[in-house]
């Protein structure tokens, strides 16, 4: 009956114990934390089902054993003043970048991608310093940092 009546009219309810007020705090506490421990590993899951990097990290490792025995085999080309680790560079960064475009285009393994651009084109320039002249890299590696944020903030995914 009490029900019936407005707010403003209905009598107060009774006062409750400090025990009942604990245990519900305790309750929404533990129901807080389940959350929090839930979104947790989803994130934990997600990243560690993530194959795209692993791929792309044991292709380079791939890569720079191939360019390893190659300059043993002396099948690396004479350019400029490029050593084995100028060309190690150059295809870890050319990779880096790749995998920066495979995660920009497939949703279901989409990261943030301007630091691996960043990388990738820092690498890059670093192999080619020792093809061409540095004059020339260290300009172009500023031009593609700015793409890469550009084509970040073009992107981005909300």
């Amino acid at each position: 009956m009490s029900q019936d009546l407005p707010p403003s009219e209905r009598p107060p309810d009774p006062p409750r114990s400090s025990w009942e007020d604990e245990k519900e705090r305790e309750k929404e506490q533990e129901k807080e934390r389940e959350k929090e421990a839930e979104k947790g590993q989803q994130a934990g899951e997600k990243f560690h089902r993530d194959p795209i990097s692993t791929a792309f990290w044991a292709g380079i490792l791939i890569l720079a054993g191939l360019i390893l025995m190659a300059d043993n085999l002396d099948y690396l080309p004479d350019v400029g003043r490029a050593e084995v680790w100028h060309w190690i560079a150059f295809g870890a960064g050319v990779a880096i970048v790749l995998e920066g475009l495979v995660r920009a285009v497939s949703p279901d393994h989409a990261r943030p991608v301007t630091g691996r651009f960043i990388l990738g084109g820092i690498l890059i320039m670093v192999g080619l310093s020792g093809i061409v002249s540095t004059e020339l890299t260290w300009p172009l590696l500023l031009v593609m940092i700015g793409v890469a944020i550009l084509l970040n903030s073009l992107f981005r995914r909300r």
